[in-house]
Parts: C-alpha cells; structure tokens; sequence
C-alpha cells in the first residue's frame, strides 16, 4: 500500500507548476510509558495545497516505529527468556490544515495551524521470544498479528516561512494522537495484560518545500 502513495506523492510534486502545491517531510516523537524508553517514532511524508490562506488540506503517508520493553525471567529449566514486542505501522492521513493569523511574504513570518486528522493505519506487531543458556541462544519464538486501524486526532502548531524567494517552511507541532497500536500487541501469544496507545501526546516538526519562486 505505502510504495504507490509514495510514488504518487513524488510524482505530483515533480510534476506541479503551482505555488500552491509543497511537498512536506517530518518526524514525530510520540510519549507513552509501556514503550522503549517512554515513546515510539513516526516519519512522514506528504503534499499540502493552499486553497485559501486559511485553507490548507494536506495528504499524509506516515510509518510508526515502537515496541513493548523487553521482558526477562528465568524458567523451571533455569534458561533466561527475554520477550521482545514491537510493531510497525504504515499510515494514509487526511488533514483540513486552518491557518490562522500572519502570512508568507518573507522571512520569519508565520501562522498558527489546526491539524484535524484522520487516520487509516495498517499495523504489525511481532513477538519474539528468546531461550538463553548463559550467553548462547537456544530457541526462538514469534508471532505475528495484523490489524488495520481507523481513527480520529487533532494537532496544533506554528509554521515559520524560512524564504523569500520561495514558500520553503518550517512546522513545529503538536499531536494527540489516538491510533491504538497497542492491541496487535496484547493479541501476541506472549503477552500477558492489555496494552493501549490511543491517547498519546506526540511532538514533531515538518518541513515544506517550495520549488516555485514566489510572484513579485
């Protein structure tokens, strides 16, 4: 599903001869306690189009990155087993962007924005479950559950203008996400209690690319 929205995403920014069209890349951090080290990643990429000045719908693609900490314990047979859980997800993300406030005319400028989203998330989460002796690996396990996700979040952040020569930006954002990738986890055949990531608070930034020089 990901490599021909990708490709169809490239391909209208290669192709656009309008100031209105900007690709964007970002990265998001999400903040959850059940994950490595309290949180789990997103990198996105995708296209805006200014209707308005106050109007500007975006499509995204998005992958997630994230995983349960490792559980260790020792069994009757007294080998250490270390349970690892992660998943992965691959996201179509549909955002109404409002932009309130300044404009774009030159450096330093900038706007607040809204961010409704909505998401469809295809997910896999992966357990592995791994019998040491000492140092040496034994055994492994796995198992595998997939699932694919709708779900509703919101943003909210500010965009700074970085040229005058283009509509080149900056965005520092922030998420309340509410796609929960913890139940591929708690469906794995080695987990042990219910897992939840819908209501996650996340910090990001994009960055968009104006290839067009603005009108003087």
């Amino acid at each position: 599903m990901r490599k021909p929205i990708i490709a169809i995403i490239l391909l209208i920014c290669t192709i656009s001869n309008a100031q209105k069209t900007r690709c964007f890349s970002g990265i998001t951090v999400y903040f959850d306690s059940d994950m490595y080290k309290q949180k789990y990643f997103k990198l996105s990429l995708g296209i805006d189009y200014k209707v308005s000045q106050l109007f500007k719908p975006e499509i995204e693609t998005n992958f997630y990155l994230g995983g349960l900490n490792d559980y260790e314990d020792t069994n009757a047979q007294n080998q250490i087993t270390i349970l690892q859980r992660n998943f992965k997800g691959y996201g179509l993300v549909f955002i109404p962007k409002i932009c309130l406030g300044g404009d774009e005319d030159g450096i330093g400028d900038g706007f607040l924005q809204i961010l409704p989203r909505y998401s469809i998330t295809k997910i896999e989460g992966k357990g592995a479950l791994n019998y040491l002796d000492g140092k040496s690996e034994l055994a492994t396990e796995t198992d595998i559950v997939k699932e694919y996700r709708q779900s509703l979040g919101i943003g909210i952040g500010f965009t700074f203008n970085l040229s005058d020569e283009n509509s080149n930006a900056l965005a520092i954002n922030l998420y309340y996400d509410n796609i929960d990738f913890g139940n591929v986890l708690s469906n794995l055949k080695y987990s042990y209690r219910d897992y939840h990531t819908n209501q996650v608070l996340g910090a990001g930034v994009n960055y968009y690319f104006g290839f067009v020089k603005k009108k003087k």
